[in-house]
């Protein structure tokens, strides 16, 4: 095998919207993650006895915010971070 054949990576993107980059691969273990781990969707929160939704995260629980960082070089990184609604613990749920 020679180190061409290696020349493939996966990435794999979380629930909280993480990424994940796994590098040297091989055409056929890339394509492997890629078929087990296809887009993600976050799951849908149900709403429990005694709890309403929150009004704050409209039921998800938390919210996607820019996180900006700049290089020594003066490049700007933006990558995307999940905050957790503080009211309802992420959950999406508070009590009535």
């Amino acid at each position: 095998m020679t180190p061409a054949d290696r020349d493939y990576f996966a990435r794999i993107t979380t629930l909280r919207g993480s990424v994940v980059t796994i590098p040297g691969l091989t055409e056929q273990q890339a394509q492997a993650i890629a078929d087990q781990h296809g887009p993600t969707e976050r799951p849908a929160l149900t709403a429990d006895k005694g709890k309403t939704t929150c009004g704050r995260c409209q039921g998800a629980g938390g919210w996607e915010e820019e996180v900006r960082s700049k290089s020594s070089g003066g490049s700007e990184v933006v990558t995307k971070k999940w905050v957790n609604c503080r009211p309802c613990g992420g959950t999406g749920q508070v009590p009535k």
